[in-house]
């Protein structure tokens, strides 16, 4: 089953702006299911530009959105997908993707739309996503400060197929 997750981007500048290469970062630690309960999980892979190795692709497949445009003051929102093959952890990370600026309207007055843009300067940037637990309102000390438990959504378990349920 696909994993998807929703980022929302917001461009507060005057001036579009193009993401290309937009893709989840994401660290994978294999487990087999079928040891025994205390069995620990195995290596660690991670898609990160330092980390990457062979093995990854055949572990989860990454959706990259090779290009995401974005008009001036426009929030929008990017739809970005994993496909594991193996069982064991999945810890979302973030997001990376490469920034520049939308060309210019052309001598026509026409923009350039669906192209990748090559003679652009891009700047590689990466967007850690943190997300804040629910807030923690069961003791007295709890209610009288503010604090948050853990938050769990982008760390799944992916687990060996099981029966449909009807």
């Amino acid at each position: 089953e696909p994993i998807i997750v929703e980022v929302v981007f917001r461009n507060p500048l005057k001036v579009s702006l193009v993401l290309t290469d937009l893709s989840l970062l994401w660290k994978f630690a294999l487990k087999e299911f079928t040891l025994p309960h205390g069995s620990e999980a195995s290596e660690i892979v991670s898609n990160e530009k330092d980390v990457q190795t062979s093995s990854q692709k055949d572990l989860i497949t990454t959706e990259v959105i090779s290009e995401f445009c974005m008009n001036p003051e426009e929030t929008k929102v990017a739809r970005l997908k994993l496909l594991p093959h193996q069982t064991g952890e999945l810890h979302i990370r973030g997001v990376v993707y490469n920034l520049g600026a939308a060309p210019s309207p052309g001598d026509d007055g026409t923009k350039v739309e669906g192209s990748v843009f090559s003679d652009g300067m891009f700047v590689r940037g990466r967007q850690d996503l943190e997300i804040q637990g629910p807030r923690l309102n069961s003791t007295k000390e709890e209610k009288t400060s503010v604090r948050h438990g853990p938050d769990r959504r982008l760390d799944p378990i992916i687990t060996p197929p099981m029966p449909l349920l009807e």
